[in-house]
């Protein structure tokens, strides 16, 4: 909540007296800042998801390479065996 304007800062036939703004301008302005605000939030936010799917893509890639070789592996083992 805002403070309570001293007698010189009110507010005169809709003009700020302290700096010449209309009313309502100084909302419109908070509330552009906290759509702006809002939205590097959601950006932020999904950036992070984007990193943590190409991790787990990474770590699925990694363990099917490892599960490739290990069958390779095992196959080699096999045909000395023969």
């Amino acid at each position: 909540m805002p403070p309570i304007p001293t007698k010189n800062e009110q507010n005169f036939n809709g003009v700020n007296a302290r700096n010449g703004t209309e009313r309502g301008e100084e909302e419109e302005e908070e509330k552009e800042e906290e759509e702006k605000e809002e939205e590097e939030k959601e950006e932020e936010e999904e950036e992070e998801e984007e990193e943590e799917e190409e991790e787990e893509e990474e770590e699925e890639e990694e363990e099917e390479e490892e599960r490739v070789e290990a069958e390779e592996e095992e196959l080699v083992t096999w045909n000395y065996i023969d």
